[in-house]
């Protein structure tokens, strides 16, 4: 017993100094391996090693060796599965699994147990507050929650329970995560190269930008539509290799701060300055510019219209409190544009008039009807006898670049140095540093803005 107290202590002291990530002490016992001693201690933003050491047969085996460096001293936190609650989770890898120094050629399983992570491996099982695991060869990992889709990534995952359930988080770098969501955002719509480079140097640059968007917490974005939709790695057509490749580590920079390159689909003919989109000061690079009135999206953006069943709408607008219970709906209509033509505030009117602000009711509207069924802001209402009618053009909130017109400049044979300033003047593109430098560039000089977006 006390030898084993002592090679413990050893264990504790080489983890609070070299890692400063968790201390964790391993036991093996009948093929079973648990976490007989847990200190979590704040983690960084760069992985560098897994919790703990291993203690095997009394002696102190070194943790995990640290990561391949990223490419340009960026790493990303990215939490998946963050729209369901996930009780059980399959992971395997290449080769098999690392799981601290330890290497297993089965794969694992992975669910919550008396508030602590248990992973079944084979007949082995390790337990523990934090578990951290990776590909055996450090490269691509399945991942398939007992309900959801799978996803394939790269990186490092770390397993926590959060509120019973298993929070997944997974590690890397910045140049996959940003193939991860490109795809995703431009998969659908045959857009040239020089598109594809538009878009994955803003897509760079925001994510540089805006990485508070879960304050708190210890993961940088999620993957959902909150943040930015990623799907993991799949077969990605050539272009978008060939594109990522000739960008690698450009981001787009404002007074020598990375720039809040916003994106959307389709911005209807123009652009929105972002004072008229989220509340705060004008933004240089982010006014409003006049687009191509041909902007295609697959069918889907350019024109829309949604109409719906006056009576059905009405209970809309009393739930949301926008309407009184047994008031009869007088007037709806937009009464305030932007320059852009978008609307910014809506009039209700029964017995008593309501203002509300046109983000706000877009929203609601979404929500009630399970379905973006207002693609934007920049739409006008018409009322004909039992039906209510919105007709817009557009697809998002209009700021920064459009991919509908991005794709129509490539297709015009424009560069993407050309696009980013079209959309984002009075910018510069510049490079991120190679590794091992690990320090981000500055955030950037629109915090007033970007509390604004978060807080939407």
């Amino acid at each position: 017993m006390n030898r084993t107290r002592r090679h413990t202590s050893l264990i504790v002291r080489s983890v609070i100094v070299g890692a400063a990530l968790a201390v964790v002490a391993w036991q093996e016992n009948g093929g079973h391996t648990k976490a007989v001693l847990a200190m979590p201690i704040a983690l960084p933003k760069i992985p560098i090693m897994a919790p703990g050491g291993v203690l095997r047969h009394r002696t102190l085996v070194p943790p995990l060796e640290p990561v391949v460096p990223a490419r340009h001293g960026q790493w990303v936190r990215l939490r998946l599965f963050s729209t369901f609650k996930v009780h059980s989770l399959i992971v395997t890898g290449n080769d098999g699994l690392r799981v601290g120094s330890q290497v297993f050629r089965e794969g694992a399983t992975a669910t919550v147990s008396g508030g602590q992570v248990r992973l079944q491996i084979g007949k082995k099982e390790v337990s523990g507050p934090l578990i951290l695991l990776t590909s055996a060869d450090q490269k691509m990992m399945t991942l398939k929650p007992r309900h959801g889709t799978k996803i394939v990534t790269p990186g490092h995952l770390r397993l926590r329970v959060r509120q019973g359930n298993l929070e997944v988080v997974n590690v890397l770098d910045l140049e996959d995560y940003l193939l991860g969501i490109v795809e995703p955002e431009l998969g659908s719509l045959n857009m040239p190269e020089e598109g594809i480079k538009a878009q994955m140097i803003a897509a760079r640059s925001y994510i540089l930008a805006v990485r508070d968007r879960h304050p708190g917490e210890d993961y940088d974005f999620c993957d959902s539509a909150h943040c930015q939709m990623y799907t993991g790695h799949i077969r990605f057509p050539p272009k978008f290799r060939n594109a990522a490749a000739a960008c690698r580590g450009l981001y787009l920079r404002y007074k020598n701060a990375p720039a809040a390159a916003f994106f959307h689909h389709s911005c209807g003919g123009s652009t929105a300055a972002i004072e008229d989109v989220w509340p705060g000061p004008a933004v240089p690079y982010l006014r409003r510019v006049k687009d191509s009135d041909q902007e295609y999206l697959g069918g889907k953006g350019a024109i829309w219209h949604f109409s719906i069943e006056r009576k059905s709408f009405m209970k809309f607008l009393v739930q949301e409190g926008w309407l009184r219970k047994h008031d009869a709906l007088e007037n709806l209509k937009v009464i305030r544009t932007d320059g852009s033509g978008r609307a910014q505030q809506i009039l209700i009117e029964g017995n008593t008039q309501r203002w509300v602000k046109a983000s706000t009711f877009r929203n609601a509207v979404n929500r009630y009807y399970h379905s973006e069924v207002l693609l934007s802001t920049l739409f006008h209402i018409s009322s004909t006898g039992s039906q209510i009618r919105f007709e817009g053009r557009g697809w998002g909130h209009g700021v920064g670049l459009c991919q509908a017109g991005a794709m129509l400049m490539a297709r015009e044979g424009k560069t993407y140095r050309q696009i980013l300033q079209h959309y984002y003047p009075g910018t510069t593109i510049a490079r991120l540093p190679r590794a091992p430098a690990a320090e981000a560039p500055p955030k950037t000089t629109v915090p007033g803005i970007l509390r604004a977006f978060l807080s939407d």
